[in-house]
């Protein structure tokens, strides 16, 4: 089997994909089960919230279900260990679903009036998980052994390129929640021109370049990590698991 994915790796992946595909869709869903979508920021606890949980829902599922079925899969039950890591993955993602709106407050409060920091931070968590990710996946189409210094690099440049893709849309997310509690947008207004606009509250251009160049780095740092690190921990999946 040197030179193709192993069984685990099929197993890991197919239970990454159904925890984020499902996961996805159910985290919102658990907004109609008991969320709050009335008070005086009703945005809050509806459309914001539910960005947040698409996705949170996403990720936490991909990467539970990962994590679930590799840790399952060690001692050579691929498939158990793909049905195991895809329900895995979905339950995460509803627990995400609950936490979501908490998430989406959290952030309109904290970064609100600063669209700026927003869509920075927003394209750094971005960057990383697109980082992990994109290395991961490399790693899952190459054969087991240690890495090569150009592989590394290559997986560098790639989660260099899919964190500054991601970080484009995590600086619109961020800038989005952080203005949530502006006035006209809570109210189903535009954030342009009005008495009710205040400082901070309009759309910052600027704040979806700086969070994608800061994704494309966090992204090149983030894989370079995980190219290094995942080798090491794939050392302890003995060979009959191909």
């Amino acid at each position: 089997m040197n030179g193709t994915p192993r069984r685990i790796h099929w197993a890991v992946g197919l239970a990454a994909w159904v925890g984020g595909a499902a996961g996805s869709i159910v985290a919102p869903s658990m907004d109609s089960l008991g969320l709050s979508t009335e008070g005086s920021s009703p945005l809050l606890g509806g459309s914001a919230a539910i960005y947040v949980a698409f996705v949170l829902g996403g990720v936490a599922g991909a990467a539970g279900g990962a994590l679930v079925a590799y840790g399952a899969g060690r001692g050579g039950h691929e498939r158990r260990a793909a049905v195991a890591g895809a329900g895995a993955g979905i339950l995460v993602a509803a627990l995400a679903g609950y936490v979501s709106e908490n998430v989406a407050q959290w952030w309109a409060t904290a970064f609100f009036q600063a669209p700026l920091s927003a869509g920075l931070y927003g394209g750094i968590l971005a960057g990383l998980v697109a980082g992990v990710a994109s290395a991961t996946i490399l790693r899952a189409m190459r054969s087991e052994g240690p890495v090569r210094g150009h592989e590394r690099r290559f997986a560098t440049l790639v989660g260099s390129l899919m964190g500054l893709w991601s970080g484009f849309g995590g600086a619109i997310l961020g800038v989005y929640l952080a203005m949530a509690e502006c006035p006209v947008f809570a109210a189903g207004g535009t954030t342009y021109g009005g008495p009710a606009v205040l400082a901070g509250c309009g759309f910052e251009q600027g704040a979806v370049a700086f969070g994608a160049w800061a994704g494309g780095a966090a992204g090149a740092v983030s894989a370079l990590l995980a190219a290094t690190i995942l080798p090491l921990l794939s050392r302890s999946v003995g060979p009959g698991n191909g």
